[in-house]
């Protein structure tokens, strides 16, 4: 059969599969249905394609979903066919137009600065509480287990500080905030959000589908929000997954129709988090088109009476808030915050995961948490659509 080569090929999705169906099954001398890192890595590099580390990390970081170091066939047929195509894309574009339209990695910390420093900060209480004698070092699977439980960062970036930036299986965790700039810049270049969108809305439907017990098409936020965050075929961060479940849900409602939402979620990762709507966003902040009124308005508050707000909520006197319960208090606060954000910052205050807002986190986080999600909102806001001028009858 001739070599197809030219990644436009309408073929070329069927020729791939089957190169790489036939150069596992080689590989997988023993028969186990899996591959080892390096084993992997050598059936990839034999096709020739030029993929760089960094395509190679990525994609290792994509379908070993539980870095158990262990590729299995029937887990990435589909989707290593999808990414070697996003990146042979990605190649294509190298010296042409589409070219200048890739961000540079500083540029990204105008966007994504202030989240990474919260993340950062709440992170490094952990690492430190599993350093004992202060080495500035943790062990593999203590970072494995702190990125796993606290969900601040997205499955692709977890994998890839553990492959790539753990060394002799400690991590040096000053250097977290640089490397999760890196490894988000890597993820958003890669072209693995645009290559495989229009897939995303059917496999988000079919994982909530798992979580729908009752089989009546409703999930709670929560729920959505956990498969979200488990999720390793979008390249949300924590906070746009929180910022969308906001838009959708404004008004903070218990159920949610997940099909709606999966349709909603793939619009709004196009409009709003695509690479393209990424270099629009910088573009507006260079030229000073970002609404920093709306900053400054909600930053104007009492901590002391914000304290009060919380005592007044927490009815039972046990030290922390349910969510719903935290979008009242917000809102009986006085701060400027739409109903989507309200939903947003509640989400996103949950640092414990747990579903609920305790007075230390709030106290500790809040200033920064509204910071970051008035900031999120003013750059989405920045490219957003104009609305529709309702049409003339007459």
């Amino acid at each position: 059969m001739a070599e197809i080569k030219d990644v436009t090929d309408p073929r070329f999705e069927k020729h791939i599969s089957r190169k790489l169906e036939k150069l596992f099954t080689k590989a997988d001398a023993d028969k186990t249905g899996t591959l080892t890192y390096d084993e992997f890595i050598a059936v990839v590099d034999s096709i020739n394609y030029k993929l760089d580390n960094w395509d190679m990390q990525l994609i290792l970081a994509i379908i070993d979903k539980n870095n158990d170091r262990v590729i299995r066939y029937g887990d990435f047929h589909g989707l290593i066919i999808d990414l070697i195509i996003s990146f042979l894309l990605r190649n294509k574009a190298v010296g042409t137009e589409e070219e200048l339209k890739i961000v540079s990695k500083e540029s990204l910390r105008l966007i994504y600065g202030d989240e990474i420093n919260q993340t950062t900060q709440v992170l490094g209480k952990k690492f430190k509480a599993v350093d004992p004698e202060t080495k500035g070092t943790v062990p593999k699977e203590e970072l494995r287990k702190i990125l796993t439980q606290e969900k601040h960062t997205s499955i692709k970036e977890r994998n890839l500080l553990l492959n790539i930036y753990t060394k002799d299986d400690a991590y040096e965790y000053k250097n977290f905030a640089r490397d999760i700039l890196e490894a988000r810049y890597q993820v958003i270049i890669s072209g693995t959000l645009e290559s495989h969108i229009g897939k995303v809305e059917e496999e988000m439907v079919e994982l909530f589908k798992k979580k729908d017990v009752k089989g009546n098409g409703l999930l709670t936020p929560q729920q959505i929000k956990e498969v979200l965050l488990e999720t390793n075929f979008s390249n949300l961060t924590p906070l746009q997954i929180y910022s969308t479940i906001g838009v959708f849900n404004p008004k903070g409602e218990n159920r949610m129709d997940y099909k709606s939402f999966a349709a909603h979620t793939k619009a709004t990762i196009l409009q709003y988090y695509s690479l393209e709507a990424i270099r629009r966003k910088l573009e507006m902040h260079t030229f000073g088109k970002l609404n920093m009124e709306e900053m400054k308005e909600s930053q104007e508050y009492n901590a002391f009476e914000m304290f009060g707000l919380f005592r007044k909520y927490d009815i039972n006197r046990n030290g922390y808030l349910e969510l719903s319960e935290y979008a009242k208090c917000l809102k009986d606060s006085g701060i400027k915050l739409s109903d989507p954000e309200l939903v947003t910052l509640g989400l996103f205050a949950d640092t414990c995961g747990n579903n609920k807002i305790d007075y230390e986190e709030f106290n500790k986080h809040f200033p920064s948490l509204l910071k970051i999600v008035k900031m999120h909102q003013i750059f989405n806001d920045s490219i957003k659509p104009p609305e529709k001028e309702p049409e003339d009858d007459a």
